[in-house]
């Protein structure tokens, strides 16, 4: 509760209904005045965007954490929950994921270089497309089309 008495804000309340509703749908037994939300496995992944939620687990278990901890980053940082199963994640990495190796290192480290290297040259969205030959297939030998002489005065 705040100093006046009123509810906190809760994330739900502040995204707009028309986004909210599409993701929810008539309960399967109960009928269409009973709506449940519809499997996320299903749902479109704009509509998924468009309500506020994260794009990868990991971001979504630092956005729990931020909103168990009243949205302070600080106060994630210090939690002592210890024993919540989403505590190693909250900084927002997987601390429980094996270290590359020095080749997997170097490797990835080429291809950055690669791709940064492509990404300067001119042509960087492969290479031009070929001009059209002056004299099309359809029209005549000096390249007009068979429609442009109707169209022609």
């Amino acid at each position: 509760m705040s100093a006046a008495g009123d509810p906190l804000p809760v994330r739900n309340e502040t995204i707009p209904r028309a986004n909210r509703a599409r993701l929810l749908e008539a309960h399967p037994t109960d009928g269409p005045d009973y709506q449940v939300g519809q499997d996320p496995r299903r749902a479109n992944k704009d509509d998924l965007a468009s309500c506020g939620h994260a794009r990868s687990v990991l971001e979504a278990i630092r956005a729990k954490c931020l909103d168990c901890c009243c949205q302070q980053p600080s106060e994630v940082r210090y939690c002592t929950a210890v024993l919540c199963t989403l505590w190693p994640f909250r900084m927002g990495t997987n601390p429980l994921r094996k270290p590359l190796s020095e080749e997997q290192r170097a490797e990835r480290g080429a291809r950055l270089r690669q791709a940064r290297a492509a990404r300067e040259q001119p042509n960087f969205n492969g290479p031009e497309p070929e001009k059209p030959s002056p004299v099309g297939n359809t029209g005549g030998e000096d390249g007009r089309d068979f429609l442009d002489d109707e169209a022609a005065p």
